[in-house]
């Protein structure tokens, strides 16, 4: 069943193409752009798997082209637009990383839908938050992303090679020609011009020198900066699915800094995580003995080139000591990675996040060992919620991490709107049959968020 229903959405999300243009299309959300489910998502010319062929419009929302570190590289994002907001008045920042799909626009859509339940409760100001997703572009989001007759990319706009964003590697466009003002592909040995066109096998190693992490690290900077943003205390990094691996990763990974206690690491449904030891919860497949404990399932091979530190401790500690919300829906029996690495965590994302929870997560170094999350980590299960990205954005649980926990300020938490239809509910209830019985909240408290929404199927977005 599920699997015709993902069918249906492909086909219906390959319909319109539209050819490669000179540069990336921005068209009114009003224009051919396909709609689903009413006024909240909007699916432009082409698809996930073929590539987005625009960018689309969204209400309230403009495209921005952040830079990258010090490089001629940008990232791609979906932002509050800033003629609406006082910037002095701004005290919370929420980013959304979206899954392989590569929907920014939507997740923009979503965070702003469950901002507005937020303020259903009476106290959420919207006018005191901002709201961001990223777009990490990847080779056939040619018009998404500037490009020439050719196809070959014309601008400084940060482009990954499929999936590799998910992992925080680097990007492949722009290259080193179009970061020193040059076409694409053109030697820079020996002062030639001589154009070499490398679109059918980008590599990294002609690419900008950055990758999705050091994105992350730009995106959350600008928030964090007290001369843009002087009453800001707050900024939730989310993700979902792919999207929830790169912020997992990035939950490790990120530097020490002395904002940590203004970061929330939020993460939903992702299909692998990285894991510290090379100790599974699930049997190691024959076809991946060597394999399974490598980069980006474990520290064992090639790391990302930000990477700085892989001594286990040092990473236990660091991800112990932060903020970090775990979110799954408890009918979410989709495998999404479903290599023979990723088995080993599990055979779908509510068994993998669960056995991250239960059998990994509470015994690294810095975390309590005995069986509990640390105690700024919870965990959150969706009751009647399958791998559907808005669903889980906007239910109880998104919404009170997103949103109401630490507002107006730290310690402090904005009261509940009225719920959406979700209702509490226990671990037995999960799809998978699997069990929980961890303390998640601070304060040792055994709480367990569920709550529950209409399923939408259709909507299920796959990583």
């Amino acid at each position: 069943m599920l699997a015709l229903l993902d069918l249906t959405i492909l086909l219906f999300a390959t319909v319109l193409h539209l050819p490669l243009t000179a540069q990336a299309l921005q068209v009114p959300h009003k224009s051919a752009f396909q709609r689903r489910d009413g006024a909240n998502p909007i699916y432009p010319p082409g698809s996930d798997s073929k590539g987005w062929n625009a960018l689309p419009s969204v209400p309230g929302a403009t495209i921005t082209e952040l830079p990258i570190g010090d490089r001629n590289a940008t990232l791609t994002v979906y932002q509050t637009d800033p003629s609406s907001y006082n910037a002095s008045k701004i005290i919370r920042a929420v980013i959304m990383v979206a899954g392989m799909d590569r929907v920014g626009w939507n997740e923009w859509i979503y965070l702003n839908a469950s901002l507005t339940r937020a303020a259903q409760g009476g106290e959420v100001d919207p006018s005191t938050v901002v709201l961001a997703a990223p777009e990490f572009l990847t080779i056939p989001d040619a018009g998404a992303y500037p490009v020439d007759s050719e196809g070959a990319p014309t601008s400084s706009a940060l482009v990954w090679n499929g999936v590799a964003w998910g992992a925080g590697q680097n990007a492949v466009f722009p290259d080193k020609a179009l970061m020193a003002g040059l076409p694409y592909g053109t030697s820079l040995e020996g002062g030639s011009s001589r154009t070499k066109r490398k679109m059918k096998d980008p590599s990294e190693r002609d690419g900008p020198g950055v990758g999705s992490f050091d994105a992350l690290d730009s995106l959350v900077a600008i928030y964090l900066d007290r001369s843009r943003f002087p009453n800001l205390n707050r900024v939730v990094l989310g993700g979902f699915s792919l999207g929830g691996q790169l912020v997992q990763r990035y939950s490790l990974l990120r530097e020490t800094t002395r904002d940590d206690n203004r970061m929330t690491y939020w993460l939903s449904s992702p299909g692998s995580f990285l894991y510290l030891n090379s100790t599974r919860p699930g049997s190691i497949g024959k076809g991946c003995k060597s394999t399974y404990n490598s980069y980006k399932y474990g520290l064992e091979g090639s790391l990302p080139s930000y990477v700085r530190d892989t001594d286990p401790n040092i990473l236990g500690q660091r991800l112990a000591s932060r903020t970090v919300r775990y979110l799954v829906g408890l009918l979410d029996t989709i495998a999404g990675d479903n290599s023979c690495e990723a088995k080993s965590q599990g055979s779908d994302h509510i068994r993998k996040m669960l056995n991250w929870a239960q059998y990994a997560a509470p015994y690294w170094p810095g975390a309590p060992g005995d069986g509990s999350l640390p105690p700024n980590t919870t965990l959150s299960l969706i009751r009647n919620t399958g791998h559907v990205d808005r669903q889980i954005i906007q239910s109880d649980p998104g919404v009170a991490t997103l949103f109401l926990e630490d507002y107006p300020s730290a310690g402090s938490n904005a009261t509940a709107p009225p719920s959406n239809g979700d209702s509490a509910g226990v671990p037995t209830e999960a799809a998978s049959g699997a069990m929980a019985s961890i303390r998640m909240m601070p304060g040792h408290k055994v709480v367990l968020l569920l709550s529950s929404a209409l399923s939408i199927l259709f909507m299920a977005t796959l990583a």
